[in-house]
């Protein structure tokens, strides 16, 4: 095979707000690695005790998500310092919220969570893929955020980026918290929500396998090329690639080469445990019709699940080629952690949790496809 190359998504996005430095901190630098988006009602939480606010004893397990990084996989127990809860505030019966103890701070969730466009020419909004429960008018980017760390300061939260600096929104929050009639978010670390003890997060397989992917823009986005020689015999290509079918060339040692490179898996080669399955084929979609070296091509997406040295990864990929030249392969990958290849085998086609969207903009995998539609446009290969 000629060449294989990788290039790598601008992660600038989601490292210029808190949940990025969050999700970095915890997976050790590595905001490629991803997280995850698990709601309580899905992991065995009918109501969720809140001791550390005043005047909310609980609120429902179908309002409140966790925030996983990857790195809680490192240890056969999460930390509870290492998830982020997010409560909403139409799971409460009150306007206003106090916290009993410990450092609150306020902010705008516009100033805390990654926006949805990958690309910066978008609406900016953000998905609700964070928030469990009714989220209608609850989540934009106006919606007062109510940060409760306990007896953590603001860095050991965040990281060492939270410090006190130009790029911190976080101000010293007012104790009781009231937003008169309109929607809010309480945030807390794990330890604050559940103490240390809790085996709704301790549990990390059954965490993450209730999971789905934390929509990080481009912060987990990897691109592998494959370039091989497409010599022809009496007018046909002697290509052995050029008429295999993009499904079963993923699975073929050459492709997973690639996968491997553009960082589809932290293992040391690729084994597909489920999957992959088409989720968007050619043709289908002419928004999705691009160029790849002056020569037009679709752009097909596929689900699947792939093994991992602490455990599996959903991955979506997205694949390009053209044979103008040599035959060239292009396939965006993303990822997040699952919690067992059991459940993840299970889960088959990944669609019970995994994201498959029918509308544009709504899911990360969409998200991932549209972007890789300007990583072609721009591909050159050496």
């Amino acid at each position: 095979m000629d060449s294989v190359g990788s290039k790598m998504a601008d992660r600038h996005g989601p490292l210029r707000t808190p949940i990025g430095w969050f999700v970095e901190r915890v997976n050790g630098g590595a905001i490629s690695e991803g997280a995850a988006v698990a709601y309580g009602d899905e992991f065995g939480i009918d109501t969720l005790p809140t001791p550390f606010l005043e005047n909310v004893s609980s609120i429902s397990g179908g309002y409140v998500s966790v925030l996983a990084p990857t790195g809680v996989r490192r240890r056969d127990q999460a930390d509870p310092n290492d998830v982020l809860v997010f409560l909403n505030s139409k799971g409460f019966d009150t306007e206003t919220v106090s916290v009993r103890d410990g450092n609150v701070f306020e902010a705008s969730a516009g100033e805390v969570f990654p926006s949805r466009p990958w690309l910066g020419d978008g609406d900016g909004g953000l998905t609700t893929t964070w928030l469990n429960g009714d989220v209608d008018g609850a989540f934009d980017k106006s919606t007062p955020l109510l940060l409760a760390t306990g007896d953590r300061s603001l860095e050991e939260v965040f990281g060492e980026q939270a410090r006190a600096t130009g790029n911190n929104p976080f101000d010293t929050g007012n104790n009781p918290f009231d937003t008169g009639n309109n929607p809010f978010l309480v945030v807390a670390p794990g330890n604050v929500v559940f103490g240390d003890g809790s085996s709704h997060v301790r549990d990390v397989e059954r965490l993450l396998d209730a999971s789905r992917p934390a929509p990080l823009g481009g912060g987990t986005f990897g691109l592998g090329v494959l370039s091989t020689p497409n010599a022809s015999v009496a007018g046909q290509s002697a290509n052995p690639l050029v008429d295999v079918e993009t499904k079963e060339l993923l699975q073929r040692e050459e492709a997973r080469e690639m996968l491997k490179r553009a960082g589809v898996t932290d293992a040391d080669e690729v084994e597909w445990l489920a999957g992959p399955k088409v989720a968007y084929r050619e043709g289908k979609d002419p928004d999705f019709v691009t160029e790849l070296l002056g020569s037009e091509t679709a752009i097909e997406s596929f689900t699947g699940v792939v093994s991992g040295r602490e455990g599996p990864w959903w991955t979506g990929v997205h694949v390009a080629r053209s044979s103008a030249d040599d035959h060239v392969i292009a396939a965006g990958v993303q990822r997040a952690p699952l919690g067992t290849a059991k459940a993840a085998a299970k889960k088959g086609d990944t669609t019970l949790h995994m994201p498959v969207a029918t509308t544009k903009g709504d899911t990360t995998l969409f998200a991932g496809r549209e972007y890789m539609v300007s990583v072609v446009e721009r591909l050159a290969i050496e």
